[in-house]
């Protein structure tokens, strides 16, 4: 369950319709006040999707800090519209369906498969015998099926794999530490994107087209789960996932270790072919609605635009992310 701190970040000044900060100042917990609160704030049926942890509510205590089972906050953004945020359970793990991906990750990520489910009718000798010499535990698949948290519609082929999220992510700061800072890198940052087919395809673009790693801020990005995944087609395993506090601290520090950043909209004042990419790069990704967010958009060194047809206002996140990426590719070495 993900808590929040008094020292978070939030501040009621940056919250419509209830602030969560004014929760976080106090000096011990008032759990019958905040639940009151949610209560009021929320219909029956907003309430029924946020969840509960029992009889406490919405809302609990633990280990000095406030945690929530699931809320929607909705921020101000500078443009002056509504940037909605999702911020609530913290997944440990995802499962990969089908031969395909779950073979990426043995291949790739095996430090991440915790466990694989099998039916032993559908699944050739070679992928059991790479799952036997990994070591890693194995159960029938009609057990896993059986776990609520398994049920997809995916097709499985025959194989399921768990995967542990914190052994599969690398926190920013251990990213730093091994990042090469030269012409001919990139990162890609993203920025509110909330769609996890987007995000699965941005991570299949950032691979397929070169780039060190994507890093994603725990705060209002899609969460990585089973269509993440799936969307990747398996280059999840293949490509640095990152995870930084926020999309401002990422940019900051890379741009103290030398990138240079870039910022993608419409109204971009460079068109993106344009730019001869000799420096190593970071490139933010915003939300889908509103774009990147305009405290973020400041600290680039450049805002660029893909030149589009008059017929068509823009790109999709994801399609904008490959063009992008594929333009810098083309002249990175250069």
């Amino acid at each position: 369950m993900r808590e929040y701190g008094l020292n978070d970040g939030l501040t009621p000044s940056s919250v419509e319709n209830w602030r969560p900060a004014s929760f976080l100042g106090w000096p011990g917990p008032d759990l019958r006040m905040v639940n009151a609160h949610l209560n009021a704030t929320f219909d029956a049926t907003a309430l029924s999707k946020i969840g509960s942890f029992g009889s406490n509510g919405p809302c609990d205590y633990i280990n000095g800090a406030y945690s929530f089972a699931q809320i929607l906050i909705k921020t101000r953004s500078q443009k002056g519209g509504v940037r909605a945020r999702v911020w609530g359970m913290k997944q440990n793990k995802v499962f990969t369906y089908g031969r395909h991906a779950t073979s990426q990750a043995l291949k790739h990520a095996s430090h991440a498969v915790t466990k694989v489910y099998l039916d032993n009718r559908q699944v050739d000798t070679k992928l059991r015998g790479q799952i036997d010499r990994l070591g890693i535990p194995v159960a029938k698949l009609s057990e896993g099926m059986a776990r609520s948290d398994m049920k997809s519609g995916t097709a499985h082929q025959g194989i399921i794999g768990s995967i542990s999220i914190p052994q599969l992510v690398v926190p920013f700061e251990k990213f730093l530490e091994t990042l090469e800072v030269k012409p001919g890198v990139a990162v890609v940052l993203l920025d509110g994107v909330q769609d996890p087919h987007n995000v699965g395809a941005i991570i299949r673009s950032s691979a397929g087209l070169g780039a060190s790693a994507v890093i994603m801020p725990e705060r209002g990005n899609a969460a990585i789960t089973g269509a993440v995944l799936k969307v990747s087609s398996g280059m999840a395993f293949r490509i640095s996932l990152v995870h930084t506090a926020s999309a401002k601290y990422a940019a900051l520090e890379l741009k103290k270790k030398g990138f240079k950043i870039y910022s993608l909209a419409g109204e971009g004042a460079r068109p993106i072919n344009k730019e001869e990419f000799k420096e190593p790069a970071v490139f933010i990704l915003g939300n889908e609605g509103l774009g990147v967010e305009g405290e973020i958009k400041a600290l680039s060194d450049q805002v660029l635009a893909i030149p589009m047809d008059p017929r068509c206002e823009s790109l999709n996140v994801a399609a904008a992310a490959a063009v992008a990426l594929y333009a810098w590719s083309i002249k990175r070495g250069a």
